[in-house]
């Protein structure tokens, strides 16, 4: 069975509190070539989702993406407040010299270091879940190369049978066209009006003859 590189695939399923997506696109390649993207907290599965792809697909330049959307609101950062009473302290002995009565607080909020990200980390249940999704996203770009490949297949059948059909038709004029180009040659180097060694000539005929063979 042909399977073309060329191909898509997409799973997705909804979590407890996350929407987990998973796309996979491929195109022409003659050695593998991967790419792939999803967010940090589960860039430590990197290597394994390579090595699941890596094994189902052997050829292609193949584009794995992950999309990890929140269904449920939760808090994923923190107020460092060491770093908020620094910033207080610091603005607010520069308020009182400047004069300047401006609310400093709004302006701490937007402020590097302000806010601590929640690092969050992927366990085994949802790497399960993840690796079930993987699975499906990669049957289903195999479906699609194989229904490729079943195009294809069927267009070089027909483009084979239309040469096997030229090849009939042309093979009674292949006799007379090589007669022609011989008395072509001869004509042309009897216009010179010059001396040849015919068995070079017969050679070298030969020679030439051999490259318009349609055999070939």
């Amino acid at each position: 069975m042909i399977l073309s590189m060329t191909g898509f695939g997409k799973a997705e399923i909804n979590t407890q509190n996350k929407k987990l997506t998973i796309e996979i696109k491929s195109l022409n390649s003659k050695q593998i070539d991967m790419s792939v993207r999803m967010p940090s907290a589960y860039r430590q599965k990197e290597l394994s989702i390579r090595k699941i792809v890596g094994q189902s697909l052997s050829r292609g330049k193949i584009d794995v993406a992950l999309f990890v959307e929140q269904t449920h609101s939760e808090l994923s950062a923190t107020i460092n407040s060491d770093v908020v009473k620094a910033y207080y302290s610091d603005l607010k002995g520069i308020t009182k010299e400047l004069d300047n009565n401006e609310d400093i607080m709004s302006s701490i909020m937007r402020l590097p270091d302000v806010l601590k990200s929640k690092k969050e980390e992927i366990d085994e249940s949802e790497w399960i879940q993840l690796k079930s999704l993987l699975s499906q996203a990669i049957d289903a770009i195999i479906n699609y190369r194989a229904n490729e490949g079943c195009i294809l297949a069927e267009d070089f059948e027909l483009r084979i049978e239309n040469i096997r059909t030229s090849l009939n038709e042309i093979a009674v004029y292949e006799k007379n066209r090589i007669e022609k180009i011989k008395g072509s040659i001869r004509e042309k180097i009897d216009k010179l009006k010059i001396s040849t060694d015919e068995n070079r000539f017969e050679q070298e005929l030969i020679y030439y003859i051999e490259k318009l063979d349609i055999t070939e």
